[in-house]
């Protein structure tokens, strides 16, 4: 999380509510164009509003956290006070740090056009895939917005799940605590999200296993996605699932499937990845794995680097392709979560006056902590 501030500043907010469109990022301009100037404190975003425009909280978002001329980022605290549903619930989730009043609710459902005239057949399968892909794409990004919370809540019930961080089935024991946190629709959705990674898990394994996808160079890259594609084809060719077809929805699966895998194994995704993997790389050691941590010697840090990530990579991985895949099921159907649901599903970070654990209260307690006392002078 870095050093986001944890509590909403009253002084420092803008109300989101009523519909997300142009009038309203027209009305809250100015108040976000003030609270910048001072880029070292988060703006406090309230929200309590049905959804609207998609590209218009996309708009919001970027407002909020551009970097000024001095090249600093400003942070951005979210607060669901009562509704936030739709574009809102995205702009909830995406919050640096998230909270939500305990009535609050949250709603995320797929993608929505707006109706069109004239409608052919043509044009509606071209409807249907464009969002098909938009879906896929929004729920990546939601999906880099809720790791950090996922992978902190792995923590938070590791004594619940009865196994070590080096099992096999770690992720499938998570998935099972959180499904038992939740009412029994959403229960039935985390269940299935882990099903659809493990079948993500095993079309990766099978594509990658003959491409190595490391820093491919700009003229290699394209005859790798052909290898990614045609991998793919032949996976799904072999699996032969009932009722899959190349005609129909097929196309659109594997052109999803192709652009999913393609995040997963480059660019920004990785980058993130990275950076969560070194942040929370003791989640996913074993007490003699963070033992063995402390016997390099300071002159081995890069052998200690290499060490960590070789051991914390595979078993970070299918959690990634968890969230994913729990993501990419709120962007299918309606999907409406109490406040405590967001929590466990990594929506939010914090209910607020809720006996849940969240990160505020373990870092205000840490920074309560007083230093430790001076060794004597005999000791030195």
């Amino acid at each position: 999380m870095g050093d986001v501030d944890f509590r909403p500043d009253a002084a420092r907010a803008i109300y989101l509510a009523g519909e997300i469109n142009d009038e309203l990022v027209d009305r809250l301009l100015p108040d976000i164009i003030r609270f910048r100037s001072d880029s070292e404190r988060a703006i406090t975003v309230y929200i309590d509003s049905a959804g609207g425009r998609v590209a218009q909280a996309e708009r919001l978002q970027s407002l909020l956290t551009d970097c000024s001329q001095d090249g600093k980022f400003c942070k951005f605290l979210t607060f669901a006070l009562g509704q936030a549903a739709s574009a809102a619930a995205i702009l909830l989730a995406r919050g640096d740090y998230a909270i939500a009043a305990p009535g609050a609710s949250i709603h995320f459902h797929g993608l929505r056009q707006q109706a069109v005239s004239n409608v052919t057949k043509e044009r509606a399968e071209a409807l249907s895939a464009l969002l098909h892909e938009e879906n896929a794409k929004s729920a990546l990004r939601l999906a880099n917005a809720c790791v950090d919370r996922v992978i902190w809540l792995l923590g938070v019930v590791r004594q619940e799940l009865g196994v070590t961080a080096d099992h096999p089935e770690l992720v499938k024991r998570f998935s099972e605590v959180i499904a038992s946190k939740l009412t029994h629709d959403n229960a039935s959705l985390v269940r299935r999200a882990f099903e659809k990674s493990q079948g993500t898990a095993k079309l990766s394994e099978y594509v990658f296993s003959k491409i190595n996808w490391k820093n491919p160079s700009k003229i290699a890259i394209v005859k790798m996605q052909a290898d990614v594609l045609k991998r793919i084809i032949d996976y799904e060719v072999r699996r032969q699932p009932a009722g899959f077809s190349f005609s129909e929805d097929g196309l659109a699966c594997l052109k999803s499937d192709f652009l999913q895998l393609i995040d997963y194994f480059g660019g920004q995704h990785q980058r993130h990845l990275k950076a969560v993997r070194d942040r929370y790389a003791t989640i996913f050691l074993t007490p003699d794995e963070r033992q063995h941590i402390k016997s390099f010697a300071a002159s081995k840090a890069k052998e200690q680097k290499e060490w960590q990530e070789k051991t914390v990579s595979p078993r970070m991985l299918p959690l990634w392709y968890f969230v994913v895949s729990m993501c990419r099921l709120l962007y299918e159907g309606e999907n409406p979560l109490t406040a405590r649901e967001g929590f466990w599903l990594g929506i939010v970070d914090e209910v607020a006056g809720s006996d849940l654990p969240c990160l505020r209260v373990a870092a205000e307690a840490a920074a309560e902590e007083p230093p430790p006392a001076a060794l004597p002078p005999a000791a030195l």
